[in-house]
């Protein structure tokens, strides 16, 4: 018997092949004693499985354990989707190619044909995809699937700065004014007091709410909690609308007829359209707009970033400074009033 064991693949090496014709083939073994001996000849080596290519580098595979992944590292519902989507995608455009076989000539043509795409309308649009099919590239060669991430080479589309102007206190009251209903009235109210973002509205609870301290405790982006505040305003309207409902839905915001169930995101957004349609709004209205609008009058009044950050649940400060780059009209007002001649 060797010390040393050889290491060999499943496939069988020509020297572990021919030992099993000359040992138990030819001889013609019984079950019993053919086992026996397999058993000694494999004493003497390793076998190690080799993987199945097509599982391994399938990409339509591997799309499905990335977006698992992320689902355990706490993404969205609603994020998982929109990667699912962009990387199905890709994978239909790629027709079977197996990862290793994908080049960086691959993938851009096929962002050339994503270009060419009449339904994208948007540069955001294409670099969203970049980033995820980034993020997906990085996940294979952590898992050691492919040996170089090619996405690296693939540079950042040029993007428009897009800057989401801040309702005035005119706007704002016009908006107010627009409501036709008490739910319209207190979706406007919370979105506007406590700057939380649009998924987070849909998923309040009416017992999350602490009414003594005017605040709820909110599910933000990754799974995080936080504590966001409302005013003495919304306390009021949202009272008056939770006192017209009658069911025993628990969600804050509940459709209109029965069966009364959790108010959705596009039925929250249809409600914005409606609103801004009767304000005969020529800007952008929308949950986000509501945000900025309270990052934005908070911080002209002295409001310090770091709260500002912490009651929108930015995880760097660098996002929430982006709400500051737009007071451009309180840096003037502040000039003019502290510049000395």
């Amino acid at each position: 018997m060797k010390n040393k064991r050889e290491v060999i693949s499943i496939n069988l090496s020509t020297v572990f092949y021919q030992k099993i014709v000359d040992e138990i083939i030819e001889p013609g073994l019984n079950k019993f004693d053919a086992r026996n001996k397999l058993a000694e000849i494999i004493e003497n080596y390793k076998i190690i499985k080799q993987e199945n290519d097509f599982e391994r580098y399938d990409i339509q595979i591997n799309i499905e354990k990335y977006l698992r992944d992320k689902k355990r590292q706490g993404l969205s519902p609603v994020t998982i989707y929109s990667y699912g989507l962009i990387l199905r995608k890709f994978a239909n455009f790629m027709k079977g190619k197996k990862l290793q076989e994908i080049t960086k000539e691959n993938l851009l043509s096929y962002f050339d044909y994503r270009e060419a795409d009449e339904n994208v309308k948007e540069v955001s649009t294409l670099e969203t995809t970049r980033s995820i099919l980034r993020s997906f590239f990085d996940w294979l060669k952590e898992e050691q699937i492919i040996t170089e991430n090619l996405m690296i080479k693939i540079k950042p589309f040029k993007m428009k700065q897009y800057i989401v102007k801040a309702l005035t206190i005119e706007e704002l009251e016009t908006v107010r004014d627009a409501c036709s209903t008490l739910r319209q009235k207190a979706l406007v109210e919370m979105f506007y007091s406590t700057g939380c973002r649009l998924d987070e509205i849909v998923k309040i609870n009416i017992n999350d709410i602490d009414w003594q301290n005017r605040s709820i405790k909110v599910i933000g982006k990754g799974d995080k909690q936080r504590i966001v505040f409302f005013s003495v305003r919304a306390s009021i309207i949202l009272k008056k609308y939770l006192e017209s409902r009658n069911d025993d839905c628990p969600a804050l915001f509940i459709t209109e007829r029965k069966p009364y169930r959790r108010l959705g995101r596009r039925q929250i957004q249809k409600e914005i359209v409606k609103i801004k349609n009767k304000a005969e709004f020529t800007k952008d209205l929308s949950p986000h707009v509501f945000r900025h609008t309270m990052a934005t009058l908070m911080l002209n009044k002295g409001c310090p970033m770091s709260v500002v950050q912490e009651l929108l649940g930015h995880e760097h400060m660098s996002t929430t400074e982006t709400y500051a780059k737009v007071t451009q009209d309180y840096k003037h007002q502040s000039y003019e009033k502290y510049f000395y001649q």
